[in-house]
């Protein structure tokens, strides 16, 4: 009679990525019934299979799980580097918004002084003691100082439309601002940054995740002219089999099996393909090597560039500082005088301190801010700055060495001349 037959076959294949080579093992179940009713044992066979030439080698091998991996963290690096960025931008935006605030401020009070000085010239004109001009003078004063006002809240509340809608508000959301941030940046004051060119430099290249990336994708671009270039060899395969002879289970033996070594050799009889592939890897190279030092050039201009501008801004903010000073004994001594009838001092002396004293406090609390913003720039350009803390913009660089800034009296900012600039 007929046997009766049924099968199963199952089959695993694992990589040996080091190598670049594969085991593979099979099973075939082929329950074959024979009259006597005895099964034949399954069919085990285990092969390997090492390339020797062509794919050899753990680069090879595993060069593309390489490339998916650093896709992964090319991401996550470029996501972190977008939320630095835009953290940073949003704190921007807010202490322009609490300078444009202040400013606002400083405009109005100078707006009212010249209410009062105003009706105090006219008394002075009504007694006899101040021409028409003068008082004339004094309402165009007014005037001026109105209509600065006027255009510094139009600016403020272009600014606040603004900063809504980059957090994506709704322009009719109402929003307060907390000038208690503003009330510590001056508390802070100006702290020392201690990274100069070459030290911001090294830690950019070490810490900034975008130019990681830039480095990291030159190293892809290098592996895969190797990669290339192996594909170009001949494929000389090692191939070893051992099987199971076909044997029943009652006479079993495990050392009954047939093997097999061989040498496979593989000469394509054209290469176009592989040779144009190698070519378009060592052009990606080298457009990966340029690219990669007009990073580096531009990552040292940037660092540069900040620390030539924190410098800048600490000597505006002190002049600045020097200044406002100066046009407040400016403008007291002025009124003084003018109170003491003193000859020769005009209206016109009194509404030039004034204007002089506010723009030097308008500009004194916009300096502050700009020496902050250029600290926090310079931090995020060197790859120090982390936003995950609470209130990053006001933490200090005291891990790498740095000191507070010196007192208004204690600075004394030098000058330098063009000849040392221009070495000559």
């Amino acid at each position: 009679q007929d046997p009766a037959t049924s099968s199963a076959n199952i089959g695993l294949t694992k990589k040996i990525w080091k190598t670049g080579g594969q085991i593979t093992a099979s099973l075939a179940n082929d329950l074959v019934l024979y009259i006597n009713g005895k099964p034949k044992v399954p069919d085990l066979t285990l092969k390997l299979t090492q390339p020797l030439l062509r794919g050899a080698g753990a680069d090879v091998a595993a060069e593309v799980l390489k490339l998916a991996e650093r896709q992964v963290v090319y991401q996550v690096r470029d996501f972190s580097h977008y939320q630095k960025t835009f953290a940073l931008n949003v704190v921007n935006d807010y202490l322009d918004l609490l300078q444009q605030a202040d400013s606002m401020r400083i405009s109005y009070n100078s707006y009212t002084n010249t209410i009062f000085f105003r009706t105090e010239i006219e008394a002075r004109a009504d007694a006899g003691l101040l021409a028409e001009y003068d008082v004339k003078q004094a309402q165009e004063d007014e005037y001026d100082a109105k209509l600065s006002y006027i255009a510094s809240t139009n600016s403020f509340q272009n600014s606040l439309d603004n900063f809504k809608q980059e957090l994506s508000l709704p322009q009719g959301t109402s929003i307060r601002l907390d000038f208690k941030v503003l009330e510590k940046i001056n508390e802070l004051g100006l702290p020392q940054v201690p990274i100069d060119d070459l030290t911001g430099y090294s830690l950019a290249i070490s810490n900034r995740l975008d130019f990681l990336n830039h480095i990291d994708r030159f190293e892809d671009a290098k592996r895969s002219v190797e990669v290339a270039r192996n594909s170009l060899l001949p494929g000389l395969t090692f191939d070893a089999e051992a099987k199971l002879k076909d044997q029943l289970y009652d006479s079993f033996d495990p050392n009954e099996y047939d093997s097999t070594l061989k040498l496979k050799l593989d000469l394509p009889i054209s290469k176009v393909s592989e040779r144009n592939a190698y070519r378009k890897s060592i052009i990606t190279f080298e457009k990966q090597l340029r690219t990669l030092a007009t990073q580096l050039d531009t990552l040292r201009r940037g660092v540069r560039a900040d620390v030539r501008n924190l410098a800048r801004q600490k000597a505006s903010y002190y002049t600045q500082l020097a200044q406002q000073k100066n046009a407040e004994e400016n403008l007291l001594a002025t009124k003084e005088r003018i109170r003491l009838n003193f000859p020769g001092v005009r209206t016109s002396d009194i509404i030039r301190a004034r204007k002089g004293l506010t723009s030097a406090q308008q500009a004194v609390s916009r300096a502050i801010v700009d020496y902050h913003k250029t600290r926090l720039k310079l931090r995020k350009d060197v790859g120090i700055l982390d936003t995950t803390q609470e209130e990053f913009w006001l933490k200090t660089d005291a891990m790498l060495g740095g000191q507070p800034g010196p007192t208004p009296d204690q600075q004394d900012q030098e000058v330098i001349p063009p000849n040392q600039i221009l070495g000559d």
